[in-house]
């Protein structure tokens, strides 16, 4: 071990990738069902199959993003929220410390399916709440997971 060279990246992103399969492992699919007839179908009914479909592809991927992401970073955290002055909860933790690079996933996603070039524009702002909504909730639940499992 003496004199090795310690890739850090490289161990971080091995990491990272054990993470995101626990992520898939973990994922609570019956929970996302339940959001999505509760909160995303209501919002799709008016749409075309095709836009409906693609919709849901996006929803899904940041659904499961924001859930991997949260459970890479909880250890992380979970030192910010006990860092903080005050006893807040894992929102105020998001907002402080993490909503940049949700909106940063949320702009490459909406990049990658194109939707702002076919949605209308009130359309696109309900549907940027939405991200926004569900990059935060679904963050806050793969932290917990994590947390949960203490994986290392």
């Amino acid at each position: 071990m003496r004199g090795e060279i310690i890739h850090f990246e490289q161990k971080y992103n091995e990491r990272k990738e054990k993470l995101r399969v626990e992520a898939l492992r973990t994922f609570p699919w019956s929970k996302v069902e339940y959001f999505r007839n509760e909160a995303v179908e209501p919002l799709l009914r008016s749409l075309s199959d095709q836009k409906r479909i693609i919709l849901l592809e996006m929803i899904y991927r940041l659904i499961f993003e924001a859930y991997a992401f949260g459970i890479v970073e909880s250890k992380k955290a979970l030192s910010l929220k006990r860092g903080l002055s005050q006893e807040v909860g894992w929102d105020t933790v998001y907002l402080h410390f993490y909503k940049k690079q949700g909106e940063l996933l949320i702009q490459a996603t909406i990049h990658d399916f194109a939707i702002f070039y076919w949605l209308e524009e009130w359309n696109s702002q309900s549907f940027y709440f939405l991200f926004e909504d569900i990059l935060q909730s679904w963050f806050i639940e793969g932290v917990q997971v994590g947390l949960k499992l203490n994986i290392r």
